[in-house]
């Protein structure tokens, strides 16, 4: 939770805040696990070019 999240949670009281800090803290897990797995996605995106780019080169020198 930011600092600017946690300011306006003060204003809420009673059940209100409390449904409202429940959902951020819900929202603040979807998006650490968002984060996750782009960096996962990157990773592999990054094996798969390695990958291809290696192929190609070994393509070329067969061929060459």
């Amino acid at each position: 939770m930011t600092a600017h999240e946690r300011l306006l949670g003060t204003g809420w009281d009673g059940a209100g805040g409390q449904a409202q800090g429940g959902a951020q803290q819900r929202w603040s897990e979807g998006a650490a696990e968002m984060r996750r797995a782009l960096a996962d996605l990157r990773r592999i995106a990054v094996g798969a070019h390695e990958n291809y780019h290696g192929a190609a080169q070994t393509n070329i020198r067969n061929w060459g």
